[in-house]
């Protein structure tokens, strides 16, 4: 009997059916291995992978030490729904990974435990069953979330934390029954890792005014986010080569909860590999911390505003530390600290001074290259109304009286320097014209701003700042010259500068040779090789060798000589081997009815054949009995010995090995 069309399809669509229902199980029973075999957050149903900016770049001093770099750290959130407090085992399992990292106090101890609590606050808490009616009133009721640690980027504390996020916090209560005890579960948590990039310097305060502030630390933005503004003062953070950053990607895993995103935990220890921006500098990293010591000792004991010390190798032109006090940790910065100290963040190119007495060894330099004097000249430094003042009568008729504190009587050409006297001074640059201090400013390049390779302080018809001090067209056709601009910029007291502009022009002066001083040494844009930068140190001779050489031995007697202004820092090794000039300037203020006053002191050793130069200032205001010679001088002093005591011990180790 033959079979029907119905009755043959039959058997067909079973097969099929069987086939489709073990290929389920089968897709059903590897997804079930797959989670049981891959616990908690690390159960991942997909991947993708997203882009996120990689770090700033990195500021090394001249042997590769870090002076400020960026590491990858995570502020970490916890977020719970419940209907009721979770269990303080909970709290327990997160201070002690955050222990594994830093201890924490009794007091972080007991915000965490408090973190577990539903909030009473209505504000501090989210309602999940707001606007639902009774049959849609689901799960949990209260929703909450708190900052449990920010900036972590310990890995065994990342990893413990991460692993909380599978284990069950559970409470005991009675069965409806009577029959025991039974568990549930009070609510959920989940932990949030939210990435940046945080701004290290292990210097601290000791760099800041040269590092300068870190930008804002921020989450780390998506590809194709707005960049926000950074706040700078100045100093190496300045650089926009360190604003150029790599791009990575990084795979972004979902959980079979769904809950947990796996946001780079575990990323941290590659953080170093990443290609970043490095800007290699001439700071020596033992000498800057050094530099900061001597400096903030003084500044405390002279109760200074605030205070300049810059280290140089004449040689090559190398700044080997560029120091200011008070200063401050770069990464945390007190707003209560005032703006004052701010301003002065980066002394080397924003701030001025008024050189005073330390103009006098140009002057002198300047007037001996014309001719106008030579290094057995007498000077008379006697006034004609005391000894301390002098009223000098220009050509016109016109009067000025100089005060001065030292030398009264008619001296040899050195000892005006090595009592640095103000009527001696002006003296020997009056013996000039109008031409002379024309040329006085053109040779020593005051009026210019230091270039160390960070971005230039601009006025605002776009043009580089300048220091303050008489124009050529001023100084060629002024009808005060003879009164005022002339006396005034020989002995120091018509200009406003910037100290690196004076450290340059001292160092030209002492070796007759054109000085620049060098900050940044090599760079490198991310993944490529570090490039050489223009080199510094001297340059072409402006002025005659023995010209210099009378300078050097002449400043050498500012220190060892019983009757020299520095003479309070001499001893056995520095004598004859140191030398200087100190200053001490004033500047009115006219508003507040105050004086600023700088007491400085510019050093160098040793005096045949200068290899280093210190240079420091100090503020004060109002000021008493506040001098270079007593409080700067030994501040330069200790920091050239320091660095020859260095250099002798280094030679030992040399000769052992």
């Amino acid at each position: 009997m033959p079979m029907s069309s119905k009755s043959q399809s039959a058997p067909f669509g079973t097969f099929f059916l069987q086939v489709g229902g073990i290929a389920a199980l089968g897709l059903c029973g590897w997804r079930v291995a797959r989670i049981q075999l891959m616990p908690g957050p690390e159960q991942a149903l997909g991947e993708k992978l997203r882009c996120i900016e990689g770090p700033r770049g990195d500021i090394l001093d001249r042997d590769g030490k870090v002076l400020a770099t960026s590491r990858l750290c995570y502020d970490v959130r916890l977020e719970i729904q419940a209907n009721e407090d979770m269990p303080p085992q909970l709290a327990t399992d997160l201070i002690a990974a955050l222990e594994l990292s830093a201890p924490c106090s009794p007091e972080r101890q007991r915000r965490i435990y408090g973190y577990l609590r539903v909030p009473k606050d209505e504000n501090a808490r989210v309602d999940l069953w707001r606007d639902k009616t009774k049959k849609q009133r689901r799960g949990f009721q209260w929703m909450w979330e708190r900052p449990i640690v920010r900036g972590l980027s310990d890995y065994a504390t990342l990893k413990r934390l991460s692993q909380l996020a599978n284990d069950q916090y559970l409470y005991e209560r009675p069965r409806k029954d009577g029959a025991g005890m039974q568990s549930y579960r009070p609510g959920l948590f989940r932990l949030h890792f939210d990435e940046k990039w945080k701004r290290l310097q292990p210097l601290e305060e000791s760099a800041g005014h040269i590092v300068g502030l870190p930008p804002r630390q921020e989450p780390l933005a998506r590809s194709g986010a707005k960049p926000r503004s950074s706040r700078f003062a100045g100093g190496l953070e300045a650089a926009k080569l360190l604003d150029e950053r790599s791009k990575i990607e990084l795979p972004e895993r979902f959980t079979a909860r769904g809950e947990f995103r796996a946001k780079g935990v575990g990323f941290a220890p590659l953080a170093s590999e990443i290609p970043k921006a490095r800007l290699l500098t001439s700071i020596d990293s033992s000498v800057q911390e050094e530099a900061f010591l001597r400096l903030a000792q003084m500044g405390r004991k002279a109760g200074a505003d605030t205070g300049f010390l810059c280290v140089a190798d004449i040689e090559s032109g190398d700044i080997l530390a560029l120091a200011g006090w008070p200063s401050y940790d770069p990464c945390r910065p007190q707003p209560s600290e005032g703006r004052r100290k701010i301003q002065f963040l980066a002394p080397t190119h924003q701030c001025f001074f008024v050189p005073g007495s330390l103009i006098k060894p140009l002057i002198v330099m300047e007037a001996l290259e014309k001719g106008l004097v030579h290094p057995g000249s007498l000077i008379d430094c006697r006034g004609n109304l005391s000894q301390k003042e002098y009223k000098f009568v220009t050509p016109k008729g016109l009067v000025r009286i100089i005060s001065d504190d030292h030398a009264g009587r008619l001296v040899p050409l050195e000892r005006v320097l090595i009592e640095s006297s103000n009527i001696g001074a002006v003296k020997v640059g009056m013996r000039g014209d109008r031409q002379f201090h024309i040329d006085f400013l053109r040779d020593f390049a005051l009026r210019a701003q230091p270039r160390l390779g960070l971005p230039l302080l601009l006025q605002k018809d776009g043009q580089p700042r300048q220091g303050a001090a008489p124009s050529e067209q001023t100084l060629r056709t002024g009808p005060y010259y003879e009164r005022d601009e002339g006396p005034s910029l020989s002995f120091g007291y018509a200009l406003n500068i910037f100290p690196l502009s004076y450290l340059e022009a001292f160092v030209t002066a002492i070796t007759g040779r054109r000085f620049h001083a060098r900050l940044l040494t090599k760079a490198a844009r991310p993944g490529q090789e570090l490039q050489d930068l223009p080199e510094g140190g001297l340059g072409r001779r402006i002025f005659q060798k023995h010209h210099s050489a009378w300078l050097r031995q002449t400043l050498s007697k500012v220190v060892s000589d019983p009757g020299g202004t520095g003479r309070l820092i001499c001893d056995k090794e520095s004598s004859g081997w140191l030398g200087g000039k100190t200053g001490t300037s004033f500047l009115a203020n006219n508003k507040k009815g105050t004086r600023r006053y700088w007491g400085s002191f510019v050093g160098f050793a040793p005096v045949a054949r200068p290899r280093w130069v210190a240079f420091c200032v100090l503020e004060k205001s109002p000021a008493r009995n506040f001098y270079g010679g007593k409080y700067a001088a030994p501040v330069v002093k200790d920091i050239l010995l320091y660095m020859k005591r260095r250099e002798e011990r280094s030679r030992r180790l040399a000769s052992v090995r």
